[in-house]
């Protein structure tokens, strides 16, 4: 078992024939459980980047080409990035790291960049310094509009500001920027800014609130909840890009399966006690979300929104 895994709970699913058996709502658990089989909701890879790293150092030797991104299964999970795990949003950052040769390579893909900017809000919400670095990186491998570039630049700032700690002279000399990676990210990031857009990421000012990304942070906050009118409001105020419109359906599919399964509020319902599920609440839910899907699916959409 990968040690990462070792202090998980399990799955309810092991505990269907334990003496707390009779306190699950197994018919709930059962219908996740199919819906993962029906959908194939699984992760596709934990470290995909190991591959993608090997590839790299062996191009970098000259024995071997620069390993291709077009295939890597973690492209397949960010449709869902929304709901990343820690591991697998860095499995996305280092498969793009080594892809394109850190900067060096052109691999202009549009769901490269959404996800990079999806999780490069989210990583600011959770002042994750670390991961907002590594996303950033990988945004700017991307083709950037001044008003995406301007909101990078916000988030950083407002990042630095926060956590002024990690600047402290003190820390020059001793050893410890080399031994701290958020620091050794920082430097790359630094350098690419200066390279790319002339931009030294220490002097930016910050500004009030998020920026042009912040629509995108309300949107991402959206997506990992339950409540599909919010999460369209909140893409009502996005730019809809066809990436962007591709994951909010995902998201609205998944919910709606899950509500057709009578899943989607078992946690909510036994809360309330109430082990049977309520048959009424996830068929109407199912309902008002596939007119949702409906609508971003209709003709009158934009052609980035449509169904491809």
């Amino acid at each position: 078992m990968n040690s990462c895994c070792t202090n998980a709970r399990p799955p309810n699913i092991f505990l269907k024939d334990s003496p707390r058996a009779e306190i699950l709502h197994l018919t709930a658990h059962e219908a996740l459980i199919a819906d993962i089989v029906a959908h194939d909701r699984m992760l596709w890879e934990i470290t995909p980047y190991r591959r993608l790293e090997r590839d790299w150092l062996l191009a970098k030797l000259g024995v071997a080409p620069l390993p291709e991104w077009c295939d890597a299964p973690v492209l397949k999970d960010a449709r869902r990035a929304y709901g990343f795990d820690r591991m697998l949003a860095y499995a996305f950052t280092h498969g793009v790291f080594f892809a394109g040769d850190f900067g060096a390579r052109s691999m202009e893909d549009p769901l490269i960049k959404g996800t990079a900017m999806l999780l490069t809000v989210q990583a600011k919400g959770r002042n994750d310094v670390d991961f907002l670095r590594e996303c950033a990186i990988c945004m700017i491998t991307q083709p950037l509009s001044q008003a995406e570039l301007d909101g990078l630049l916000r988030l950083f700032a407002i990042s630095r500001d926060r956590n002024p700690c990690l600047f402290d002279p003190r820390l020059e000399g001793a050893g410890r920027r080399e031994a701290y990676h958020p620091l050794l990210v920082h430097d790359i990031l630094r350098g690419m800014m200066l390279a790319r857009y002339g931009v030294d990421i220490l002097q930016v000012q910050a500004g009030a609130g998020p920026g042009p990304l912040g629509p995108l942070l309300v949107l991402a906050t959206a997506l990992g909840r339950k409540d599909a009118r919010r999460i369209l409001a909140a893409f009502a105020k996005c730019k809809q890009e066809e990436w962007l419109c591709d994951m909010v359906r995902t998201r609205l599919q998944a919910l709606q399966d899950l509500a057709e399964a009578g899943a989607l509020f078992a946690r909510e319902c036994a809360a309330l006690g109430q082990l049977v599920p309520d048959t009424a609440l996830h068929a109407n839910y199912a309902q008002d979300v596939g007119q949702m899907i409906a609508f971003l699916a209709a003709p009158a959409r934009s052609v980035a929104c449509q169904r491809r």
